[in-house]
């Protein structure tokens, strides 16, 4: 009985919380919707020839990613970087994959295009979460090699700073023309 009498209180506020979660889902409050679903309003207001002409814009980006990660590739060879070869490899690989997809996906989109607007819409969206995936490879790449995203947002940064009050590059101490500088005391047993 003691055994049951530690776990009694935990098992009251899970039960608690259990009753809560049950009351809550008969309100009439909207539920949010998933993150893939977000977008698809937005993209239903497209006509289908905005769409297949997004797709080809798509697929010539996807295209010079393919190119822009095979250049750095070969620039890491030149360079026989070991690190950032094998990095590039592995996005190569991924990208290799995501091409697969994207050929696939935009098979079910043309299949999709002489059906209902919902099933142009579904294929559509998969075949931008697939051009998102591989602009972040894109992205991945060009760290590997050492272009980080923060460098890009950092570049235009200027740091202000107050004056310094002995500041060497403002006037040079050691000038014997400047009036302003005191000769240096010595050191003695006597002041």
């Amino acid at each position: 009985m003691s055994r049951f009498a530690k776990y009694l209180p935990a098992l009251a506020i899970l039960g608690g919380f259990t009753l809560v979660g049950a009351q809550g889902t008969g309100t009439t409050d909207p539920v949010p919707p998933a993150s893939g679903s977000a977008a698809a309003p937005a993209a239903v207001t497209m006509s289908s020839a905005d769409m297949a002409t997004s797709i080809a814009t798509t697929e010539q980006t996807i295209q010079d990613s393919g190119r822009y990660i095979m250049h750095l590739k070969e620039v890491a060879t030149n360079q026989k970087d070991v690190i950032k070869l094998t990095c590039l490899n592995d996005k190569l690989v991924q990208y290799k994959a995501q091409l697969n997809i994207w050929d696939s996906n935009k098979g079910t989109y043309q299949v999709a295009a002489t059906k209902s607007d919902t099933d142009r819409q579904t294929a559509y969206t998969s075949l931008m979460d697939t051009a998102k995936q591989v602009q972040d490879l894109r992205d991945q790449a060009s760290a590997c090699v050492g272009e980080p995203e923060l460098y890009k947002q950092e570049a235009g940064v200027e740091v202000t700073h107050p004056d310094f009050p002995d500041d060497p590059t403002v006037d040079d101490p050691f000038d014997p023309t400047v009036a302003d500088v005191e000769p240096p005391g010595y050191a003695s047993a006597f002041f």
